[in-house]
């Protein structure tokens, strides 16, 4: 029988390693005119179920890129100004090297007007990995927190906590500066806000000291337009079995030069129990000199 445990255990440990386990997809995106490498150039993996982003990265200065992704089925997206987007199915069963990626110039000239490609849908710019939401029609009747979700290595749960590659020490900031909102606050302004107001997300992980934080990460949502005031008013009740409830309600007011916020909360609880104490005190000659009972 424990042989029987252990073999199974052992099972679900190969099958746990290999759900989890990472693929390395490789490739080099040149010129299909002359082979030319391309450098910084933006590549994307989506899942073809539901076209959700998976991964993404840009080339280097010879045009190689790397990308990390659990083995199924994707599409390959590679995109780049002045470029024909170019796509690419494939299964994902290891690490593969898929070669040379060829892209054809995609600006077309129409009298004396250029008509060239849109944004791309990720790019990287320095410390910045940008997801320019205004660019993907798939998410403008959602939400902010529909489009954090597409934003690279973030995560949002179902209470609205948002995570960036899996530490919650993030920051969240508004056109380039910090929100200084509550957490209940923050994730009434992330469930609320209309996905086709936000122009971009800008994803900062390990930022440098110019930015004067100390969080792990920065996710900047910049909006189509400034905005001027925001308001926010929340509230709730946490209670447990002992008896115990402790209501709270949470306020705050910004504009695009100040921020004000308040925070009530209050607690009521009963406790009832038993206690029960000994104390013996003894002389230098091991004599007990004082015994007392608390109860």
């Amino acid at each position: 029988m424990k042989k029987l445990v252990l073999s199974f255990i052992i099972a679900l440990m190969g099958i746990s390693s290999t759900a989890f386990a990472q693929s390395k997809i490789t490739g080099t995106i040149v010129e299909e005119a002359n082979g030319k490498s391309i450098p910084f150039v933006n590549v994307g993996l989506f899942r073809q179920a539901d076209s959700v982003f998976v991964s993404g990265a840009a080339s280097d200065d010879k045009g190689r890129f790397e990308l990390l992704a659990p083995n199924g089925d994707y599409r390959l997206a590679v995109s780049a100004i002045g470029f024909q987007t170019f796509e690419q199915l494939l299964t994902v069963k290891g690490n593969q090297d898929l070669g040379k990626l060829k892209l054809s110039e995609g600006a077309m000239k129409l009298s004396e007007v250029v008509i060239a490609e849109k944004r791309p849908l990720f790019a990287v710019e320095g410390e910045k990995t940008m997801y320019n939401v205004a660019e993907d029609p798939s998410i403008q009747t959602g939400t902010a927190s529909d489009a954090l979700q597409n934003a690279p290595g973030v995560e949002v749960d179902v209470e609205g906590n948002i995570t960036l590659r899996g530490t919650s020490s993030v920051e969240v900031w508004i056109n380039d500066k910090p929100s200084h909102m509550t957490a209940e606050n923050l994730k009434t302004y992330i469930q609320t806000m209309p996905a086709n107001s936000i122009d971009r997300v800008e994803v900062i992980t390990n930022p440098s000291a110019r930015y004067g934080s100390n969080a792990d990460g920065i996710i900047n949502i910049v909006t189509n337009a400034k905005i001027q005031k925001n308001e926010f008013f929340s509230f709730g009740v946490n209670g447990s079995t002992r008896p115990s409830v402790t209501p709270w309600m949470s306020y705050v007011w910004s504009n695009d030069k100040l921020t004000f916020n308040a925070y009530i909360n209050g607690g009521y609880s009963i406790w009832k129990g038993n206690m029960f104490s000994e104390q013996s005190l003894f002389t230098e000659a091991h004599q007990l000199a004082n015994h007392l009972i608390m109860r």
